[in-house]
């Protein structure tokens, strides 16, 4: 099997690397380092990223994104700086979770958003007792007599972005029958309390906790609650893990560099 990479995968991979070094490495190296970057500076991220094609990396081309193979993806991901990479796994899945669950062509001007990085996405399923099963998602969602509004209450933990989010993709369980309902909350609309989680490392991220008391969310932006959606949720998981997986990588090879730079520069005593 061969596994050189092809001419425009060494340029894509290339192009990756100039853009970290040259727009991203000095965004970050403008705020301390341990503590999360404001708003403003995350959206001036999320616009280098979306001129490179990212924020829309699996969103098919037909509907506004890149369309790039997982390997593509990776190629170019790897490249990032982590508390960036980080960032980006969160709105770009949760773009393309949306896009693949029909929001493109109910949602038309949030989608262009959030491709074009003006607006911040991330996914709120998991809680403090919840992980991937979604069977015991405790956040609960009562209607309105007349249907129209849907009330969210209950707590979403381990949500990066959830801080700067102008956007969440909510997932929680109709009150009565425990159907699995999903939103799409926008902040401006229906603001919900989202707070810092303090982390050892990355610091300049954004890891949450997102509360819902009885916030009224309007009917119409619910996201269909079949087996489709939630095959697209899962994958999207899926393949998130060996992003993750390149993000550790990425990490573990600076702290082996700032580690070498330290043993060249050292003076003992």
């Amino acid at each position: 099997m061969n596994f050189d990479l092809t001419s425009d995968q060494r340029q894509l991979q290339e192009a990756a690397t100039r853009l970290a070094q040259k727009k991203l490495m000095p965004l970050l190296a403008a705020y301390p380092k341990d503590a999360p970057l404001p708003k403003s500076a995350m959206l001036q991220i999320f616009e280098v990223l979306a001129e490179f094609g990212l924020t829309g990396a699996r969103v098919p081309e037909e509907l506004g994104g890149s369309g790039l193979g997982m390997l593509d993806y990776g190629l170019a991901f790897e490249q990032l700086p982590p508390v960036i990479a980080l960032a980006l796994i969160a709105h770009d899945g949760t773009t393309s979770r949306l896009c693949a669950s029909g929001a493109a062509k109910d949602f038309p001007h949030l989608i262009e958003d959030l491709l074009a990085g003006r607006k911040i996405a991330c996914t709120a399923s998991t809680e403090p007792t919840t992980g991937s099963d979604q069977s015991i998602i405790k956040l609960r969602v009562r209607e309105s007599e007349d249907g129209a509004t849907a009330y969210l209450s209950g707590t979403k933990q381990w949500i990066t972005n959830g801080t700067i989010a102008d956007v969440a993709f909510v997932t929680g369980k109709l009150e009565g029958s425990g159907e699995l309902q999903r939103y799409i909350v926008e902040q401006a609309v229906s603001p919900f309390r989202a707070t810092e989680i303090p982390c050892v490392g990355l610091q300049q991220g954004h890891l949450s906790e997102l509360t819902f008391d009885q916030i009224p969310v309007p009917r119409s932006n619910a996201i269909g609650s079949d087996n489709s959606t939630m095959k697209t949720l899962t994958q999207a998981w899926l393949v998130n893990r060996p992003l993750l997986g390149l993000l550790g990588l990425k990490a573990a090879e600076r702290a082996r560099d700032v580690a070498m730079e330290h043993l060249k520069d050292r003076k003992q005593f």
